[in-house]
């Protein structure tokens, strides 16, 4: 294997003192992607659609195009608790292992791969900042209409916001690999990590909801 430069995360747990090298796909050597070992592990930025944007999805693939597990962020009804890929304003963003989209969500991209040691070291820097993530309750905000028209897309807060959050803590260079498929654009809310204190002190806050009184 090639050796790599991981980015560097103020979030990333502490490794267990042995030096992962995985592949990470994206991260300034060749455009092209590398030929893939189907004995290998690897992860994959894949695409839900929703109309023509998408909710990004990270799975961890083994030998065998095999899926092992998925990590993505939901909305969770602050009423009933149900959860899903698409919310509304002031339900609670949450990151979860727990929900699988499978074949439903389209391959983007490769961003890592390597040996299951590695790949699993890798992945499993993200499964731990799941609970940080979900204690800080934040408030989901789908989209903005701004956004549509090349905007930064405001305060947009979602479950693009909580895949690259977890794409920041693995140490995958995931905006590379949008550059190199140019998909940058697809995912609204990409580009917020919510675990950087200079995000958090500018958290979108949904408005509080007041009952509509009866008519008299």
């Amino acid at each position: 294997m090639g050796a790599f430069t991981q980015r560097p995360s103020a979030y990333t747990p502490p490794f267990d003192g042995s030096q992962a090298k995985p592949t990470l796909v994206g991260g300034g050597g060749s455009p092209a992607e590398p030929a893939r070992n189907p004995d290998d592990w690897r992860i994959e930025l894949r695409r839900f659609p929703i109309l023509h944007r998408g909710h990004a999805v990270l799975v961890l693939v083994g030998p065998g195009n095999r899926d092992v597990q998925e990590l993505s962020g939901w909305a969770e009804s602050r009423n009933t608790g149900d959860l899903k890929p698409v919310g509304f304003d002031g339900d609670k963003l949450i990151a979860t292992p727990d929900q699988q989209f499978g074949r439903a969500a389209q391959r983007v991209t490769d961003l890592a791969s390597g040996s299951q040691d590695e790949i699993r070291r890798i992945w499993d820097r993200g499964l731990r900042v799941v609970p940080a993530i979900n204690a800080e309750d934040y408030d989901y905000k789908g989209h903005d209409p701004a956004y549509e028209f090349g905007g930064s897309g405001g305060q947009i807060q979602n479950s693009n916001s909580v895949a690259y959050t977890l794409s920041r803590a693995m140490g995958l260079d995931a905006n590379a690999a949008l550059r190199r498929t140019g998909t940058e654009r697809i995912f609204s809310g990409w580009g917020h990590d919510l675990l950087d204190p200079t995000y958090k002190r500018s958290r979108y806050v949904a408005p509080p909801q007041f009952a509509v009184p009866d008519a008299p």
